[in-house]
Parts: structure tokens; C-alpha cells; sequence
């Protein structure tokens, strides 16, 4: 018997894995075609799966055949952590209004590198003012 996750080609002697973006939740699955596509807003990005994980609040998967292997952010400017399920600024991005960087639709923007920065200070890889002691600490 095929065992959840896999599919069995008739006249074969060995399970084949469902492709990411698709499941078996069931046992004896004897196709490619029978391995289930996931659904609105839920993914899979592992081979062998049976069951797919759904998107967090503030992401979504909406292709039109279904069989997501990641789920996309609201937010413009986010990147889908599938670990956690939270869509987090993309290096380079932060929130706006210096919120810190937690799971939001909201949309990020640039980090503006080369501030004006006084006489004593130095721009971080993150477009802030640091004087040398800071950057001991920052490095």
C-alpha cells in the first residue's frame, strides 16, 4: 500500500514522492494526478507531504490552480518566513515610522544609507548614525 504523501505508478515496485505544492492524505494514491494541489491560501514546499500549511495573517497564496509552495506577503517591500509563518522587512527595508520589525501588512520602506550624520559618526549597514564607540559594540 502507498503510504500518505506518495504516489504509486501502477507497475512500479517503489512510492514516488507528491512534488512540493502537492499532497496525499490519504494511503494507496496510485498518480501524480491524484496527489492533491493545496489550497487557497495554504502551501507546501516539501516533496512527500500529507498536508499542506496554511499562510499566516498576513500573507496569501491565491494562484488560480492551487499547489503553492510559499505563500506571499500584503506588504510591499516583505519576505515570507515559512518557518514562523510571519512576513518580515526585506534586507535593506524597515517599517515605516521606525516601528520594529515585526509580522504586519504594513508596507516597508527603503533604508535611506548615507545620513547626515555628525562630525564624529559613521552611517551602519542599517542608514544609522553610530560614533566609533557604537560601532565596537554594533561589529
Amino acid at each position: 500500500m502507498c503510504p500518505m504523501g506518495h504516489y504509486c505508478p501502477r507497475g512500479s515496485y517503489r512510492e514516488e514522492p507528491c512534488p512540493p505544492g502537492r499532497y496525499a492524505k490519504e494511503r494507496g494514491t496510485g498518480s501524480l494526478e491524484t496527489c492533491l494541489p493545496c489550497k487557497l491560501d495554504t502551501f507546501q514546499d516539501k516533496p512527500g507531504q500529507k498536508g499542506c500549511t496554511p499562510c499566516g495573517q498576513t500573507s496569501q497564496a491565491r494562484s488560480a490552480r492551487g499547489g503553492a509552495t510559499t505563500c506571499d506577503c500584503i506588504g510591499q517591500f516583505r519576505v515570507f518566513q515559512k518557518t514562523s509563518g510571519s512576513c518580515k522587512c526585506m534586507p535593506g527595508y524597515k517599517p515605516k515610522d521606525n516601528k520594529p520589525d515585526t509580522d504586519s501588512i504594513e508596507d516597508c520602506e527603503l533604508i535611506q544609507l548615507g545620513a547626515s550624520c555628525a562630525d564624529n559618526q559613521a552611517v551602519d549597514a542599517y542608514g544609522r548614525c553610530r560614533d566609533k564607540e557604537q560601532f565596537k559594540d554594533f561589529c
